[in-house]
């Protein structure tokens, strides 16, 4: 299985760790739960889906990375989801940290976690194992939906076919004075048996693998500002089981950035990124494919409710547009949360989903609900 070696080395650590603790492990639980519901309210194209005759139009694809798409029917198996997470405190400066997610759309729960925490000193520490691949600033904890004001995170930034990563990061928290800082590096690969990611191109059977990676990232904050930065490199493959001729590989290079601001019940969250996939070989070999990406909106805290209004806009812009035209894809949304309890709320999007150039799942208006909850 993938995780073989990943097993193994947690194993191997666990066992070290445990030799040298004096007591049984203190074991922490969490975890989150999101049902969510929606459906396509209107759309521009009827029947099938160019790329995936299995869809059904109007639609929209609200998770890319789990294909998570509504259509013309009240759906709650596009985004729902439940995830448990276990923490054991072996020591003072060893952990491990392990977590599960399941979602109706795959009959199988996902090891989303499953890495170790080596306390080096009050500042540093270094982690090892299964990870969330650090490329967003919600990446960490994208599918807890009590942490953020969306229904679900901007598809036009958090969606590709791997998020996850196995490997090492090393960590450091520091202040400056008033200013709070986080930086971490991180290294490792992943591979995706059967992407769901690539479902959305009509592609079932395939492998995607993500290896070299490296990167960067760091996150400051001041009183009602955070600004976050990252930059990360891969070298990654895509493997078509059934069509050989869609076999590519790429070099990849990603860089991002988030200004968030809260001032009394106002607040903006903003994040832009760039992804530059240079083509090596395949049918687009030579190709670069430069994607820019940004959401920007603007809320209002009142009491137990919160209303939020948002623009995002992913693009991908080709070398060769003989070859690869040019894609656009914007889409705006209003949502309105209500805070049940510290713990749990409900939250309401409307969606308008636009395509200013080649057709790929159509305009779309779009509801969605959701219940989040934290435990």
């Amino acid at each position: 299985m993938p995780y073989r070696n990943l097993f193994t080395l947690c194993a191997t650590v666990a066992a070290l760790g445990l030799s040298v603790a004096h007591a049984a492990p203190d074991v922490q639980f969490s975890g989150f739960l999101s049902v969510v519901g929606g459906r396509v309210l209107s759309g521009s194209l009827h029947g099938p889906m160019p790329d995936n005759p299995d869809v059904n139009c109007p639609c929209y694809i609200a998770d890319y990375a789990n294909f998570g798409t509504y259509d013309g029917s009240f759906s709650l198996a596009a985004e729902s989801r439940v995830g448990l997470q276990a923490t054991a405190t072996v020591t003072d400066r060893f952990s491990l940290t392990a977590q599960v997610t399941a979602r109706p759309l795959d009959a199988n729960a996902q090891l989303q976690w499953a890495y170790a925490t080596f306390v080096l000193s009050p500042t540093w520490d270094l982690q090892v194992g299964r990870k969330r691949i650090p490329q967003y600033f919600y990446s960490d904890f994208q599918d807890v939906g009590m942490v953020y004001p969306w229904v679900g995170l901007p598809p036009e930034l958090y969606g590709w076919d791997a998020t996850n990563y196995n490997g090492v990061s090393l960590r450091n928290r520091s202040a400056l004075g008033d200013v709070y800082l986080n930086t971490s590096v991180f290294a490792g690969s992943e591979q995706v048996k059967d992407s769901r990611y690539m479902r959305a191109y009509g592609q079932n059977h395939t492998d995607v693998r993500w290896d070299n990676l490296l990167g960067a990232d760091v996150e400051l904050s001041k009183g009602g500002w955070t600004l976050r930065a990252v930059a990360m490199q891969a070298d990654t493959a895509f493997t078509d089981k059934d069509d050989p001729g869609n076999d590519y590989s790429e070099q990849m290079q990603a860089y991002g950035l988030a200004a968030n601001y809260e001032h009394n019940n106002w607040f903006v969250l903003s994040e832009i990124a760039t992804n530059i996939r240079r083509n090596q070989t395949g049918p687009l070999a030579g190709v670069t494919i430069t994607v820019p990406a940004a959401s920007i909106g603007v809320g209002y805290r009142s009491g137990k409710w919160t209303g939020f209004a948002n623009y995002s806009q992913y693009q991908e812009l080709s070398s060769d547009t003989a070859l690869l035209p040019d894609n656009d894809y914007r889409h705006s949304a209003l949502m309105l949360k209500y805070e049940l309890s510290p713990r749990s709320a409900i939250k309401t999007q409307l969606d308008y989903y636009w395509e200013p150039g080649p057709v790929y799942s159509g305009d779309a208006r779009v509801w969605r609900i959701s219940y989040d909850r934290t435990f």
